[in-house]
């Protein structure tokens, strides 16, 4: 009799009182509401990403250059369409590699290795192999130099703007737009020209998922004065998927000159 009742315990489940406990669904917890302020979901989204253990990246370039010196000044312009770069952040081990390639610029395209303070560069142009440069040792980590750019863009009185949530693939996604000051988009114009232009500035839009903050999508419109315009398009996917960055083999490596005697 008393295994009969176990038995009918056991099959009748339902019949528990605790078990019936157990198999009550719990209320999902308040999701939390949207932010409002354009500066919270900037700093949000950047610190997601500092967070985050990897993520790929997409870039396109396109635009017009003009300037009164180097190698515009031959043509008149130089038209960056179809320059391209992709690769892979691995924020967690301080790892980054990128194929970049320029066909309107010779046909030019490199590769980009850094495995912590080492740096390892590929120019089609100069051969084949790769130049090695120590850098800085200990180099700054991947995190911090996010968490720069975050205070940067955030900092003062920046002019910024959320605009309305967009769809981007299965989420929807904030969408706020940023003013770049002249001295935002020195650093660009610096490594294209060897100089600023006066006067030059432009714009940044970020699409930030409202689930987590990670930015999907970023483009900067770079006015550069007499310079022309440039935009980047930046789009970021595969959030904290395995990546594997190593330093190419050394038969790949070019080996520094020796010193004069």
């Amino acid at each position: 009799m008393a295994v009969a009742v176990a038995v009918a315990v056991v099959v009748g489940g339902s019949q528990n009182p605790l078990s019936a406990r157990q198999q009550t669904p719990t209320a999902s917890p308040p999701a939390d509401p949207p932010l409002a302020d354009p500066r919270a979901i900037v700093e949000q989204s950047l610190g997601s990403l500092a967070h985050a253990r990897s993520f790929h990246f997409e870039a396109v370039v396109s635009g017009r250059l003009t300037a009164s010196d180097g190698p515009a000044a031959q043509g008149g312009s130089i038209d960056l369409a179809g320059t391209t770069a992709s690769g892979d952040v691995d924020v967690a081990n301080d790892r980054f590699r990128a194929t970049l390639g320029a066909p309107t610029l010779m046909g030019l395209a490199g590769d980009l290795v850094i495995v912590g303070p080492m740096t390892y560069l590929r120019v089609n142009l100069l051969g084949p192999m790769y130049r090695r440069d120590t850098g800085v040792d200990p180099a700054p980590t991947i995190a911090s130099l996010i968490d720069a750019l975050a205070q940067r863009l955030t900092a003062g009185n920046r002019s910024m703007a959320r605009q309305p949530t967009v769809p981007c693939g299965r989420e929807d996604c904030y969408h706020v737009t940023l003013r770049l000051a002249p001295e935002d988009v020195a650093p660009i114009l610096e490594a294209v020209f060897g100089e600023t232009a006066p006067g030059s500035g432009g714009s940044l839009d970020l699409l930030a998922q409202t689930s987590d903050g990670r930015p999907t999508e970023v483009t900067a419109s770079v006015d550069t004065g007499s310079g022309g315009s440039i935009s980047i398009r930046l789009v970021l996917s595969g959030y904290d998927a395995p990546v594997a960055v190593v330093a190419p083999p050394d038969n790949e490596v070019e080996l520094p000159a020796s010193p004069t005697p």
